[in-house]
């Protein structure tokens, strides 16, 4: 019986002391609010409590990130919505400006209002808060624009934490703001030569009549079919009649230009006096692929006589256009009119009469016989300006930027072989690169990705018909360079004068790299479908910098004895090569722009003696000034050829509007039409050469607001999903917290009724316990 005493009392102790742990972690879940104090306690409750928080952490994590970027694009929305405001009044400028009423004094006021805007638009662009800049793209310590619209930041985006691994950009890079592509947006594009009615005396302003499509080919050559040595003089009210007997000469129109899909090409054709201006507008428009049943391109004359022509199909087009006319000149009226004497003054009064009585069909009056003049085939001159000097032919020119042929001259007779535009110490060529998917080029961009007309990649041992680029530069110490960057034969043969010594150099294209095998570094002759716009660079900056090699380079077998083994330099070709070219770019830097075009900055100038003019060698033919050949190398006769294999700088039409935007550099050029007061594109004055002027400006700004638009809507959805997506994280954050206090906090009722079950259990325990320990002997016998 003492055993089973001492066993109760043994078991009612261990109830004791398990109760009172019991009661201790309960009295620890109230202290702590947490049901485990530690990981043993609960492992599966601790498992799922770390996984919670981290959750949780997550959240929190988006939740801030949210906030911050919430926080940018309502800085970046206002800033924006600021440079959609400027442009507002930017356009009401612009149009008070287009009404020809404004003094030189009026203009230039409104030009610097213009400025002032610019200023405000470019510091907008410039917005930095908290020290970081809104439009630089993730380069947020540096400044994005400068006054002249050049961009240093980049084009990656910010991103921020929308959930798990899931990322989304927030910000806007300063390239997608100003510097973009719209592909909604037609290009268009002008002739800057106002076409007039030289019928009447130009120089004299009221009798200025611009042309419209129902006047005809003779209109536009008018006087001008006498030599200026004739002692009679054409007027539009003793000539130029319906049937009044006149023999004008046909006139022939010379085409350049580049269809919407980037296909180049090159046009002859002729055109009687009598065909009308309407007609000529519908030939060019043929020449870019209309039809009667499709219509590709829209061409049309403005009210100031300037043709524009519209690309209707291609959203992403390389429209361009360059045009002049020939016509043979009379020596004398008789020429033109060979049986005017005959004619009595009754009679020629009752043919002007009948044609200004719109007769369509006026019968000629009986004219004696004469000797008709027989006119040189302009179609066959070989040289047009020379006989434009001599005053043989009148040349009428469509378009005429200004540019400065390799001969020095400026006209719109010669289209690609024009000197790149200079500015200070920055060279520029007008014409932008695109590749293949009509992506602005870039340097790493082939070649071949980018020809308008098909290149030749096998060379049938006729240089004339291979693929060659002539480049020719006058470098920084004044040496001419006469270049051929022949990329079937995959080479650059150079010519040039030096120490009075003719040189002839000729250096293979290839392409650096480091053998990892070998440990040194190799040129290998690049394949001449692989030639890139870097390698052209590179040489243009060999010759343009005086770094020349001083002998050709020979290529030499990689692995002697192998079949078809690489191409290579010379060690010894090659170090010098290497060095060369890092000394030239250490003085000079070239390469394509953000915009596609090639561009020569002379690091060691501020005002660069360099001249540069790259043209195909097929653009003209030995004679300087002849139409020349097409991209076959076959002489242009009356028809289409193929055109150019590449254009850099042409004297070709100007830009109204197009799919890429450069918004800050676009209001320049509208500035600089304002204070010139230049409404149309106009060749009369220097300053309007290349300038489209402030009609064309008022379609653009007009691109340039909706760009924006477009940009700032964007932005408001960016900031609406960031918001929308901060609301779902925090939706998310208070679910897992009510979840993880479900998992890990203690409940106090239900503690409170766990110390009441232990207290009863422990007094009934120590109840039994006391009663056990009254026990003696005497409680058996």
């Amino acid at each position: 019986m003492r055993i089973t005493s001492s066993y109760i009392y043994q078991k009612n102790l261990s109830d004791y002391q398990s109760k009172m742990y019991a009661y201790s972690k309960i009295n620890e879940q109230l202290g702590s609010g947490l049901k485990i104090g530690q990981s043993y306690d609960d492992a599966g409750i601790y498992s799922e409590h770390i996984r919670l928080d981290y959750e949780l952490s997550t959240f929190d994590q988006i939740i801030q990130a949210g906030e911050s970027a919430v926080s940018f694009t309502k800085n970046s929305d206002n800033a924006v919505k600021q440079i959609k405001d400027a442009l507002v009044s930017f356009k009401n400028k612009l149009i008070q400006s287009a009404n020809e009423i404004h003094s030189d004094t009026s203009l230039n006021a409104l030009a610097n209002d213009l400025e002032k805007l610019k200023e405000h638009i470019v510091n907008l662009t410039n917005t930095s808060i908290n020290g970081q800049y809104l439009f630089s793209g993730t380069s947020i310590n540096t400044k994005p624009f400068d006054y002249n619209g050049n961009y240093y930041g980049n084009d990656e985006n910010m991103k921020v934490l929308l959930g798990s691994n899931v990322y989304t950009p927030y910000n806007v890079s300063g390239s997608e703001l100003i510097k973009a592509t719209d592909n909604d947006y037609k290009k268009i594009v002008t002739t800057n030569v106002r076409l007039v009615d030289k019928r009447y005396d130009i120089t004299k302003p009221e009798q200025v009549h611009y042309i419209t499509s129902d006047n005809k080919i003779q209109d536009l050559v008018g006087k001008n079919y006498l030599k200026k040595e004739s002692k009679d003089e054409l007027n539009v009210n003793d000539h130029f009649l319906i049937n009044d007997g006149a023999k004008f000469p046909d006139t022939y129109f010379y085409v350049n230009g580049t269809k919407g899909n980037g296909e180049s090409f090159k046009a002859k054709f002729q055109m009687k006096a009598t065909e009308s201006v309407g007609s000529l507008l519908d030939k060019i428009g043929e020449l870019y692929g209309n039809t009667k049943e499709n219509t590709l391109v829209k061409v049309e004359l403005t009210k100031t006589g300037n043709i524009e022509i519209t690309d209707l199909k291609n959203p992403n087009s390389t429209l361009n256009f360059s045009m002049f006319a020939a016509t043979n000149k009379a020596d004398s009226i008789e020429e033109i009119y060979p049986d005017k004497a005959a004619q009595t003054d009754a009679e020629i009064e009752d043919i002007k009469n009948k044609a200004e009585g719109g007769a369509e069909n006026t019968p000629m009056v009986n004219l004696k016989p004469a000797i008709k003049k027989n006119y040189a085939d302009v179609s066959s001159l070989a040289d047009l300006r020379a006989a434009q000097i001599k005053d043989n032919v009148d040349i009428l020119e469509f378009t005429n930027n200004g540019n400065i042929d390799t001969s020095f001259n400026t006209d719109g007779i010669d289209y690609a072989r024009s000197l790149f535009n200079k500015k200070d110490n920055i060279l520029s060529s007008n014409i932008r690169q695109y590749d293949a998917n009509n992506n602005l080029a870039t340097d790493s961009t082939r070649l071949s990705e980018s020809a308008l007309s098909a290149l030749k990649y096998h060379d049938d041992g006729n240089a004339d018909t291979n693929s060659v680029l002539k480049i020719d530069i006058t470098s920084r110490s004044k040496t001419r360079y006469n270049l051929e960057f022949d990329i079937t034969k995959g080479e650059v043969r150079a010519s040039f004068t030096k120490n009075g010594q003719a040189q002839n150099i000729t250096l293979p294209i290839v392409n650096s790299r480091y053998d990892e095998a070998l440990h040194k570094d190799e040129s290998t002759k690049t394949d001449n479908i692989d030639i890139t716009y870097k390698q052209l660079s590179d040489v243009i900056a060999l010759f343009a910098s005086d770094n020349v090699p001083t002998k050709s380079y020979e290529l030499q077998d990689k692995y002697p004895n192998q079949v078809n083994s690489p191409k290579i330099l010379s060690d010894d070709d090659n170090k010098e090569y290497q060095q060369l070219l890092q000394n030239a770019k250490n003085t000079l830097k070239v390469g394509l722009n953000n915009e596609g075009k090639l561009q020569i900055i002379d690091k060691a100038s501020t005002n660069t003696p360099i001249d540069i003019a790259i043209y195909d060698k097929n653009a003209m033919s030995e004679n300087e000034f002849d139409f020349g050949t097409d991209a076959d190398g076959n002489k242009i006769s009356t028809g289409v050829k193929k055109g150019n294999i590449f254009n850099f700088n042409t004297n070709s039409s100007l830009i109204v509007d197009e799919n890429h935007v450069d918004i800050i550099k676009d209001l320049q050029t509208m500035i600089d039409a304002v204070r010139n007061g230049n409404y149309r594109a106009d060749n009369n004055n220097p300053d309007y050469l290349k300038n489209p002027g402030i009609q064309a400006a008022l379609t653009r700004i007009d691109h340039l607001f909706d760009h924006v638009n477009k940009v700032h809507t964007k932005i408001g959805a960016t900031q609406t999903s960031i918001e929308a997506n901060n609301e779902r994280a925090t939706a998310m954050h208070l679910n897992i917290e009510i979840v993880k206090s479900s998992v890990s906090d203690a409940d106090p009722a239900l503690a409170v009724i766990g110390i009441q079950e232990i207290m009863q259990t422990l007094q009934s325990t120590m109840y039994v316990t006391s009663q056990i320990q009254k026990l003696s002997l005497l409680s058996y016998m």
